[in-house]
């Protein structure tokens, strides 16, 4: 009974902070949402921070590690045969577990993501790039060793070029914006997403040096 009752409140927190963001969702209205008391969110949780933080190891941890098993099998490949990895191969393995880890659970998990970003609590976004640390690293040290005539500053610039990028089609995917008066052409089909994202990428990080 108190995993059911743990798992409702976490459940109705994912869903009110993917609509509303962290700072609008009050503790009695997810007990509300949950169908428990306040008392209840307390005794799992003890307050809301440690709630938001539950929701977020629980849905971004596991995309974490498919980023970090997925470069470490295109590093390690790199490094034990010397033939370069594509530029598609790297950035796929990091974007494509953000929109597909959870199918029917991802727009609710890419919501959550961009109201951290949107909102810039800088407690939620130090543990949200905690989470990201190691799979970031091993990204950039990919894209370093890969794009050698790239200088560290500039391709450390272009990646967080790309990441926001990423996190506009996050949101795009998570809501139902853009309406179609500014983006006429809709995308629906998640694959294509995150092909044409890693493309537009790819072509930010090789766009020629002054």
């Amino acid at each position: 009974m108190q995993k059911d009752t743990k798992t409702a409140i976490l459940k109705a927190a994912e869903n009110l902070f993917s609509q509303n963001g962290f700072r609008r969702t009050s503790i009695k209205l997810i007990a509300k949402s949950a169908g428990v008391n306040i008392a209840a969110v307390n005794y799992h949780f003890g307050s809301k921070f440690s709630l938001i933080e539950t929701v977020i190891k629980r849905r971004f941890v596991p995309i974490n590690e498919q980023r970090i098993e997925r470069l470490k099998k295109i590093r390690y490949s790199y490094h034990s045969t010397k033939t370069k990895p594509s530029l598609y191969e790297i950035l796929y393995a990091y974007i494509e577990p953000l929109f597909s880890s959870y199918n029917n659970q991802s727009k609710s998990s890419l919501s959550i993501a961009c109201q951290i970003f949107l909102e810039q609590d800088e407690t939620l976004l130090a543990l949200f790039m905690l989470l990201y640390k190691e799979s970031f690293s091993l990204l950039f040290q990919l894209l370093k060793e890969i794009l050698p005539d790239i200088p560290e500053c500039i391709l450390s610039w272009r990646v967080h070029y790309a990441i926001g990028s990423m996190i506009y089609c996050m949101r795009i995917y998570s809501t139902n914006f853009p309406v179609p008066e500014i983006a006429p052409y809709q995308i629906t089909s998640l694959n294509e997403i995150v092909s044409d994202l890693t493309n537009f990428i790819i072509g930010g990080l090789n766009a020629p040096l002054k």
